[in-house]
């Protein structure tokens, strides 16, 4: 199977596993009066939601053995989403500016500007297209063992 293939099957286990295990949730304590009438039994849906966190396992370790030829794009493509989120709130205001909870205004001053910012997040953004581009490729070939 491609890794492209597993990735998308890893999904759908999730989402699998995710439906059996409210299932169990939400039918497991019901009242007295509708304890006959349960849409699903409890300890069915137990077992297949463990089936499916035993499939899910499973096929999470084979993609994990045939991502290692690329595991440090993946984690360079996780890291700069984080930097990005982060330096997407970073504040860079600079001149005098109002608070409304102090009576007077304050003077800010930034190191870092707006178009510095706005250019850093670019060229990361950039970087992650590029890195999710090769792995895209990667998976599209890549077979699991």
């Amino acid at each position: 199977m491609k890794l492209k293939t597993a990735l998308k099957k890893k999904g759908q286990l999730i989402k699998e596993s995710n439906h059996f295990d409210m299932q169990l949730h939400k039918y497991n304590c019901v009242p007295v009066e509708n304890a006959e009438n349960r849409a699903y039994e409890p300890k069915e849906s137990l077992a297949k939601w463990l089936e499916k966190v035993d499939e899910l396992v499973d096929l999470k370790t084979k993609i994990y053995k045939a991502n290692m030829p690329v595991f440090g794009k993946i984690l360079r493509m996780a890291e700069l989403k984080g930097v990005v989120k982060s330096f997407s709130r970073l504040d860079c205001h600079s001149g005098i500016l109002t608070d409304e909870s102090y009576p007077k205004a304050n003077t800010y001053v930034s190191v870092i500007s707006v178009k510095e910012r706005d250019a850093l997040i670019q060229k990361f953004e950039e970087e992650i297209a590029q890195l999710q581009d090769e792995l895209d490729e990667y998976n599209s070939k890549a077979e699991l063992e």
